[in-house]
């Protein structure tokens, strides 16, 4: 099997440009050129399988002289890149002599459908395809667009020109140099977060302030704001509310833009569906569940408490009322943006809403 690119598979092996990159490459492995693009080296693998499933695993085939040892290759891997070389050129032909030219080949697993692809190595020194919807009544799929690979001679520019391709290909992102620069970017700017964790107050805000000359800060909100505050509760006190509180930051310092953080469930555990004002947002406890993948990697203290007492999610179909409520809230207290935050969360509570692919979507295009 042959591909515009220059890429072929033949005797178990995935050639490009003279030079192998998988051996032992399984039957089920399928090879898909970029569409009219011939400024990169590069194609989609796929596999054919019976398409059925929530969560599978395809085995690719064994990096030939590239890296060191496949089994290596950690789970979720988002990113691959390797070095090869080249041993097709001759420096001195008349004596035969090699010239070990280094060539770069990368692979990044994509999104297909409602599935998202990762990968990973086994211990036969295989790379694999981990290929999962995180619901299990999402559990058909295509398979042949998982994974882009490309090759090169400068790694920079293989990673560019793959970008490139995957934006071409799923037309559902802008690559950087297509992306507007925000203003904001030129001024200065100042995080609450990092300079006080968890202990962020108003006045420690003011004193900070008072420190250095800035033109962009960065909240998070906290109840020790308020006025005798106690952690869930607000109390509508004009003098130490957040209206007064970013008033004062930009009349007395100069301030240019104040954003505030949240996170996209609105908070880390979502919703409280027992407070009667939450009630018409239909949130419901639901317990994260992580993939495989990610339960072999080392989990924080953070996501297990939240893991352990559950996240009151916000029925999908009321994200948009949800968001446009607390956005009026905050602009009415003169916020000019929000940091969206613990955005992968939602992944883990994608069964019974179509998956981790389609689930986030619901929130995000708000």
């Amino acid at each position: 099997m042959t591909v515009e690119s220059g890429i072929s598979v033949s005797d178990g092996k995935l050639m490009v440009a003279g030079n192998c990159i998988l051996s032992d490459v399984h039957q089920d492995i399928v090879i898909t050129p970029v569409s009219g693009d011939g400024l990169i080296n590069g194609a989609f693998i796929g596999v054919l399988s019976d398409r059925r499933g929530s969560h599978r695993v395809f085995p690719i085939g064994k990096l030939e002289g590239l890296g060191t040892s496949g089994k290596d290759i950690p789970y979720e891997t988002q990113c691959l890149i390797v070095e090869g070389l080249d041993a097709t050129q001759l420096s001195d032909e008349s004596e035969g002599v090699l010239d070990h030219s280094v060539f770069y080949a990368v692979f990044l697993p994509i999104l297909e459908g409602d599935f998202r692809a990762a990968l990973q190595g086994n211990s036969n020194n295989e790379l694999e395809i981990c290929l999962e919807s995180e619901d299990p009544a999402v559990d058909w799929f295509k398979g042949s667009h998982l994974v882009f690979m490309a090759v090169g001679p400068d790694p920079f520019d293989v990673i560019t020109d793959a970008v490139k391709a995957i934006e071409k290909h799923l037309q559902t992102f802008s690559h950087r140099e297509n992306k507007k620069i925000p203003d904001m970017i030129n001024w200065f700017g100042w995080c609450t977060w990092d300079a006080f964790y968890t202990d962020v107050t108003a006045e420690g805000v003011k004193q900070g302030l008072e420190s250095f000359a800035n033109r962009l800060i960065h909240i998070k909100k906290n109840y020790k704001f308020q006025k005798n505050g106690k952690e869930g509760h607000r109390i509508e006190d004009p003098a130490m509310g957040l209206a007064h509180i970013v008033g004062e930051i930009k009349e007395n310092h100069s301030v240019k833009y104040v954003f505030l953080w949240h996170a996209l469930t609105g908070y880390w555990s979502g919703i409280n569906p027992s407070i009667a004002e939450m009630e018409h947002y239909e949130s419901k406890v639901i317990f994260p569940v992580l993939s495989p993948g990610l339960q072999c990697n080392k989990l924080c203290e953070v996501f297990n408490n939240i893991a352990a007492n559950g996240v009151g999610l916000v029925n999908p179909e009321k994200a948009s009322i949800f968001y446009d409520e607390l956005h009026s809230y905050l602009a009415s207290a003169s916020i000019d943006g929000v940091k969206v935050d613990a955005q992968n969360l939602l992944e883990t509570l994608a069964a019974g809403h179509g998956g981790r692919v389609k689930s986030p979507d619901s929130f995000m295009r708000h």
